[in-house]
């Protein structure tokens, strides 16, 4: 029900990044790869800034199973400010935490 009003929101805001990686996420967890992927490719575009939808994007290519694309995007989201302890408390995120390429890349770029 949720994912359907969001699709009805999203009609009136077809370039709500926030609202787009909600999608994703949410159908990602749903087990619909093919529809969170396409959420996931348009909020992308829209190059946003906000390391909580930077976070949401690395949670959500995790979830699909994409490990070094959401590495990338939750290193991303630590370096623009997003808390490292969310991340690394995290449910959906315990088998990226315990990456080694995920420890090396927060104790290099300093982690927050």
């Amino acid at each position: 029900m949720a994912v359907e009003l969001a699709e009805e929101e999203l009609k009136l805001a077809p370039h709500d990044a926030e609202l787009l990686v909600s999608l994703a996420v949410n159908n990602a967890e749903l087990g619909d790869s093919a529809r969170a992927r396409d959420y996931l490719r348009r909020s992308m575009e829209l190059l946003p800034e906000d390391d909580r939808v930077m976070f949401d994007i690395g949670f959500t290519h995790e979830v699909l199973g994409d490990r070094d694309a959401a590495l990338d995007w939750i290193v991303r989201a630590v370096e623009n400010g997003f808390s490292k302890y969310q991340v690394e408390h995290t449910p959906g995120l315990r088998g990226l935490c315990s990456d080694v390429r995920y420890q090396r890349r927060v104790q290099r770029d300093g982690g927050r």
